[in-house]
Order: C-alpha cells, then structure tokens, then sequence
C-alpha cells in the first residue's frame, strides 16, 4: 500500500506535466503542436460576420468527482508543404484549477483570458448548456474565421481534443436597382411607362461570401430566381415583362439578396407607375368638306386613361392652338373642342386628334380634311422666254390651275379682249387650258390671261406680257424726198421699228456704203474698193457703242445719243447721230453730182432690216419745178 499511492500520485503528475511539456514559448507566445491532428475530427460551425459565432466545446465527462481545471482554444496555422508540425496559437484559455468547489466549471471563480489581437473582449467562454459549453465570438469579423482547437484538461479524465471549423459569411453589401440603360431608379419609382410598353430592370448585389442569390418577388410571389455573376464581388438579376397591363399599375417589385440562412436578406423595394392608355380617342360628328376661309369647329373625346390626358391637335405637321378641353368629375372622359379656319393648302391634310400623355397611334384619331376653294391659276409659256419670242415662231401658253371641286370652264383674253373658242383666232388656237399661238407676228405681242370657274367661284391669273422680237424695219409715214441746195447742210432722218431697239445703223449715198465701220475712200483686204472704218475722236470705231450708250428694251432713257466722226468727200461732209430707233446723216456742201438717193438700214440682234429706208435728195429748184408742173396738172 506504501507503494501505491506515490505511484498514482506520479502517474498524475506525469500526466500533468506531460500535458504542460508541449507547451512552449515562440517568439513570446504560448504554442502547441500537434501531432495526430489529422486523427481529431472537425466540427463545422458557421457565423456571420456582424453577429454572433459560437464554437462548441464538449466538457462533459463519466467520472466522479471530475472536473474541468482548464480548457485552451487554439487557433491552428496552415502547414508549409514539407512536413513541418502546425503550430497552435493560444487565442482564449479557462483555468479554473485554483477553484476548489466541485462543480464541473466555475465561471466565476475561474480565470478567463484572450489573446488581445485575436479576439481581445469580444470572445467569451458560455458553460451554462453543460455538457455542450461553446466559446462565443461577438462581432464576428472575416479574419476570424479557420479552424479551432479547444483542449480540455480534466481533474481525472484524460485531455480531451476537438476541432471545429469556423465559416465566416459575408452577407451582400447592398444592392442597386437600374433600368434597361443602366440609371439608378430615382426615388423608388419606376416609370411611369405607357400600357403595353416591355420593361427591363436589374438588381446588382455587390459584395458577399459565398456568391449571394438575387431574386425578384412581387408581393409573395418568386418571379424571378436567374441571376448571374458579373465579378468576384457582383451578381445581377434582370427582371422582363414583355407587356405591361393595367394591372401592373402601382405593383411593388423587391429584390432580394442573401446567402444565409442566418440573417434576413437585404432587399430594395420598386414601386410601377403605369399611364393606361385610353381606351379610344375618337373624333366626334362627320367629315364633310369645308371652304376655304370659312371658320370651323370640330371635338374630340378621349375615354379611360390616365392620368387626365392632354388633348392636342395636329394638322399634317403643325401644331394647333385654340382648343379647349374639358374632363368629366370621375376623370374618365376628356373632350377637346377646336375652332380653326382651313386654307386652300389643308385640302388632303390630315387633321389628327392626340392624347399625347397615351401612347402613339392608334391611340388617336384622324380625319382627310377636304377643302373647297375657287380656282387658283397661272399662266406659263410651254417652251422658251416669253420675254424673247423671235417673229414667225410657234408660242404655246399653258393655264395651270389648282382648283376643288375641279373646273367646268376656261376662258382666256389678249389685252383685255376675250378670245373665243371658234378653232381660229389670227393664228391662235384654243384647247380649254392650252393657247397656241402658229407663226406669231408683232400683232401678237401683248397680254394674255386665263380665267378658270368652279362651284366656289372665278379664279383669274395675272396678266402674261408675250414681247414677239423682230428685226428692223422702216417707220410708216416718214418723209422720203427731201430738198436742199447746193453748197448748203441737209439733214435726212432716218427712223425704224425694231424690239430689241438696240440697233446700229449703216447707210448709204452717193453709191458708197457707210455701215459705220468704213471710212470713204479707204479699203481692206477683205473688201477691195469699199471704203476703210471710220473712227470717232475716242478710238472707237464710227457707229460703235459702249456699254453706258446701249440702250436695252425698255429703258427710258430717250436722251442718251450717239455722235459719230465727220465723212469728208471733196467738200463734202457728213455726220450721223444715233437715237434708239433713229438716225439723223447731216451732209453739207452738196454738189450738183451729189443728188440723188440716199438709204439706210439698221440691224439688232436678230438681224438686219430686210428692205432700207429711201431718201431722195433733190435740189430746191427742181423740187419746185416738179411741184409747178404737178399743179398745173
């Protein structure tokens, strides 16, 4: 009996003081390392950050009289890869082995003590469910997570090992609810959106371990549980609705995001609002035609939509004022009533009736407005410028008219006179709305119209001046033998018709041609024995005319004249001057062989005179002698 007790005595101390040999201090700290940790099973534990994490911890035990002297939570570091034992940090220790009381633990009593850079006042051992105690983590953090060892020291029964393996959930960080182009939903409220248009809207959790699941819900109702990651960090569900009803007017849409079962998912609340669209928008009365210039008043209703929607008038593409609208009590129906006055131009126009808080067409209604006005009508030249029509041509005049309802009558005038339809005028043909004038002459010349008449009224065109152009010819009426004495200055005028009347004149006497360009008694290359040019002072050729002298049809200015050089002939002189249509030649110093004829003939753009002006110069004495002699006759 001596023996034994020293021997149960030393077995206990060796147990004890082996269970405090694998302790020793590295770098200031208390580690363990295990050898057969592969041996001690692991127990999962799951927490999430924020919250509360509890390690279970089992202290019960079958013997007598047993009780926890200490328990130690390790937290275990990873292995190297080449074999080297784990080390075991000591992050939180019970010791009660100073408490002499013989209950199993004695939180009171007991030491308790946790590593400050572990865990520090938010870990606490709770032994109040024996035999299953845990050691509480408050404010669980990601770090904390990994694998924990928790040994326990018992008065009688050997050290007992276990292992528990903590997760550390991250719940999603928040979420953001976008629209089909990716802007954040202002307030809450989606739309509004027009019936029947789709809608597209994304929910973006971000953040979260493991990979949360984002669903949309409409009240209680799962309507969508596809979501797909973006990143790491980011998981997206897009929600559809290819139509929208009116019965999705003023439905909650909420996300949801969460990957526990722990904590309550977060979640972020739409709310639709929807405009329904009317139930029809009608134009009210009957679409007959109107006239021009005449005030009209016209309504319209729109039935169901909402809110009370906007009626606006369109006509083709102008927008219409001077309308009123009026909404009945319950909002249900709005009338619109227009008052406008149509022009000639609103004939085939569309007159349309809008609720432009509603949706597009057809969604509105419209109306072809048929407009009656009097004829409206001009008058054109079929081919060529009316303003220059060359002498002998063929000159077609059409009458345009635009007219509703459509014409029953042309009629067409010449200077005030009115033409009527017998087949043929002096060369004019008519064909209701056409003219033909054949090989037109200078009688022609003048102004036409064309007057076209409806059931609304008399439509006239303005007047239409045809200028007809021809080449010079001689003034009826002009004095052609003239007398004069020799040795003394005679004018002789020479005047012609012509349009353009921008002419230039040539002249001849004595058998000697003077075009203005030839002085007498000089010759060209060209033309052996005429006469060569006759220069004015100025350089310029005799009979030439600059810019400032032209005179174009129709200018009135009558005193602008040309002066040409002296013609010398032995004694005798002579000097034209030029005026539009006239010319005046002034000889002087006449001699008895210079009687005789004298012509002239003037030419404009579309050509020379056909047949020259005569003038008979005769002396004074014969003239007289003639007119004796034709009185005694």
């Amino acid at each position: 009996m001596t023996y034994k007790i020293p021997v149960t005595i030393f077995i206990f101390i060796v147990s004890t003081a082996c269970s405090d040999e694998e302790l020793f201090l590295e770098n200031g700290r208390d580690v363990t390392l295990l050898d057969n940790e592969e041996k001690v099973p692991i127990v999962e534990a799951t927490g999430v950050a924020g919250s509360v994490a509890r390690l279970p911890c089992d202290l019960s035990t079958k013997l007598p009289g047993d009780k926890v002297h200490l328990v130690l939570w390790y937290k275990e570091g990873h292995k190297d890869g080449v074999g080297v034992r784990v080390p075991l940090i000591p992050v939180y220790s019970l010791d009660a082995r100073g408490d002499s009381s013989q209950q199993t633990t004695d939180s009171g009593a007991s030491q308790h003590w946790s590593d400050a850079s572990t865990f520090g006042s938010r870990a606490h051992f709770d032994s109040d469910e024996l035999p299953m105690a845990a050691l509480a983590i408050d404010a669980l953090r990601d770090r904390d997570g990994g694998v924990y060892r928790c040994r326990v020291d018992f008065k009688r029964s050997p050290t007992r090992n276990s292992r528990v393996n903590l997760t550390v959930i991250i719940p999603p960080e928040r979420l953001s609810v976008v629209d089909s182009n990716g802007v954040h939903i202002q307030h809450y409220i989606l739309g509004p959106y027009s019936e029947g248009a789709s809608l597209e809207i994304a929910c973006i959790a971000t953040g979260g371990r493991p990979t949360p699941r984002v669903t949309w819900w409409q009240e209680n109702a799962l309507l969508d549980d596809t979501w797909e990651a973006l990143s790491e960090r980011s998981v997206r569900n897009v929600l559809k609705i290819e139509r929208l009803e009116r019965k999705h007017l003023n439905t909650v849409f909420t996300c949801q995001a969460s990957n526990n079962n722990l904590v309550a998912p977060i979640s972020s609340a739409v709310t639709l609002d929807l405009k329904p669209r009317p139930l029809w928008v009608r134009l009210l009365g009957e679409n007959k035609p109107v006239s021009a210039g005449q005030r009209q008043e016209v309504r319209c209703e729109s039935v169901g939509a909402r809110p009370v929607p906007h009626l606006v008038w369109w006509k083709g593409s102008q927008l219409l004022p001077n309308s009123t609208q009026e909404t009945s009590t319950d909002g249900n129906r709005t009338v619109s009533t227009l008052r406008y006055t149509p022009s000639m131009d609103d004939s085939d126009s569309l007159l349309k009736c809008r609720a432009v808080d509603s949706s597009t067409p057809p969604h509105e209604d419209t109306w072809s407005l048929n407009v009656r006005h009097p004829p409206v009508v001009s008058l054109e030249m079929g081919d060529g410028d009316p303003r220059f029509v060359k002498e002998g041509s063929d000159v077609s005049l059409e009458c345009i008219v635009r007219a509703n309802p459509w014409i029953y009558r042309v009629t067409w005038k010449h200077n005030g006179r009115l033409l009527y339809d017998n087949g043929y005028n002096n060369g004019v043909i008519l064909n209701n709305q056409s003219l033909l004038v054949r090989n037109v002459t200078r009688s022609h010349s003048g102004y036409y119209s064309c007057t076209a008449s409806n059931q609304e009224g008399d439509g006239e065109s303005d007047q239409f001046y045809l200028g007809v152009k021809f080449a010079p010819v001689c003034r009826p009426g002009q004095q052609t033998v003239i007398a004069a004495s020799r040795f003394e200055a005679v004018q002789v005028t020479c005047e012609v018709e012509a349009d353009p009347d921008d002419v230039t004149f040539t002249w001849s006497y004595d058998d000697v041609t003077y075009d203005n360009r030839r002085r007498h008694g000089d010759s060209t290359d060209e033309e052996p024995g005429h006469h060569g040019d006759i220069s004015n002072d100025d350089g310029r050729r005799h009979g030439e005319v600059t810019d400032d002298e032209r005179i174009l049809h129709g200018d009135d200015t009558d005193d602008i004249r040309r002066r040409h050089s002296d013609i010398t002939d032995d004694d005798t002189s002579v000097q034209f001057d030029v005026e539009r249509t006239r010319s005046t030649a002034l000889i002087t110093s006449l001699t008895a062989s210079h009687f005789g004829n004298i012509s002239c003939w003037a030419t404009n753009v579309l050509g020379k005179q056909r047949q020259a002006c005569v003038f008979q110069l005769v002396s004074a004495g014969e003239l007289e002698i003639q007119f004796s002699k034709s009185s005694l006759l």
